[in-house]
Parts: C-alpha cells; sequence; structure tokens
C-alpha cells in the first residue's frame, strides 16, 4: 500500500522502471527482508534485488559532532528516544537492543519542534541517563536544546550490504563512473 497507509512511495508498477530494488531494514529480521525481496522481485519485469541492514553506529552529541561515544555506553542505561520518523518503534528498538532501558518519546514523522517541545523533552531528559535522537532530528531540535538540560544525542546508522553487494557497486558505476587508478 502506498503512503501514509503503507510503506511504499509509488505502486508496484514503477519496479518496471527500477534498474535496482533495495530492501532495507532496521529491527525486521534478516529472514522477513528476505521475503520482502522475494515478494518484491516476482512482479514480472522487476529487478534483481539487494538487502541493507541499517545497523546502528555511535552516539554523538546534537551540538558537537565531534564528541561520541560508543552504543556500548547505554547498556543498563536510562535513555530518552527522541523521535519523530515513519516508525519510531524501529528506533526503540535498537537503543533497546543494545540494552538501554528505553522511554520513548515518539512525535509524529516530520515533527517540526519548537522550543516548547524542546523544554518539555529537556525536562523528561532529567531522568533519563541519555537523551538520544535521530540525526534528522538533531538537525532540527538540537538548536533548540536548552543550554542547561543534559546532553541531546543522536544516533548514527551505519549501512550493511547483506546481499547483493556486486549488483548494488555495478548499478552505483552506472551512475557515477569512478575510474581506476
Amino acid at each position: 500500500r502506498l503512503l501514509p497507509a503503507g510503506p511504499l512511495r509509488e505502486g508496484v508498477g514503477a519496479l518496471r522502471r527500477a534498474s535496482l530494488l533495495i530492501v532495507t531494514r532496521k529491527s525486521a529480521s534478516l529472514a522477513d527482508a528476505e521475503a520482502a525481496a522475494a515478494r518484491w522481485t516476482g512482479f514480472a519485469g522487476a529487478p534483481a534485488s539487494v538487502l541493507l541492514a541499517l545497523q546502528p553506529g555511535g552516539l554523538h552529541d546534537a551540538r558537537d559532532a565531534a564528541r561520541q561515544e560508543p552504543i556500548a555506553a547505554l547498556r543498563g542505561r536510562r535513555v530518552l528516544a527522541i523521535s519523530a520518523i515513519g516508525a519510531p518503534s524501529a528506533f526503540a528498538a535498537q537503543l533497546a537492543a543494545a540494552g538501554a532501558l528505553v522511554d520513548a518519546a515518539p512525535f509524529p514523522d516530520h515533527h517540526a519542534f519548537d522550543a516548547q517541545d524542546a523544554a518539555h523533552l529537556a525536562e523528561r531528559a532529567g531522568a533519563a541517563d541519555y537523551a538520544i535522537c535521530t540525526l534528522k532530528d538533531a538537525v532540527k531540535l538540537g538548536p533548540l536544546w536548552p543550554r542547561i538540560a543534559p546532553t541531546l544525542w543522536y544516533l548514527s546508522q551505519a549501512v550493511v550490504v547483506e546481499r547483493g553487494e556486486a549488483r548494488l557497486r555495478e548499478a552505483l558505476q552506472r551512475l557515477v563512473p569512478i575510474e581506476k587508478p
């Protein structure tokens, strides 16, 4: 189904125009991602697929990205998980999988944070060891975050190719040819 009722941005007929089908996962299992790739690749004219996993990277201070901490620092710690994304539960699940005790603070996707939101979240952050948001939200929320509040961190994401690396490299090479030295 198409957005907002489902995850698709275009109808399945668009697969005939595609040169590559990329299935990404954050909290879904590898088996679920494989099943989705098989389902979509089964349409007539659909291209070969690539599976990518978005895995948590490290923590970065929203005001000073050079200040970092490993995600392992979250084990057993209380975390306020702030997110205004399409799947806030996936973000909270990533933090929980890292061992964090998560208190979720979800907002609607693309929420326009204001100073009142920031003040309220900063107050809630006082009861947590970490206040963590997505990079997308850090761009909007960071400038509004009260200076005297606990640090606002964002969780970086690493992209891991789980299947189809050669197909992905080939497609990228067609888009942006890189000459070999």
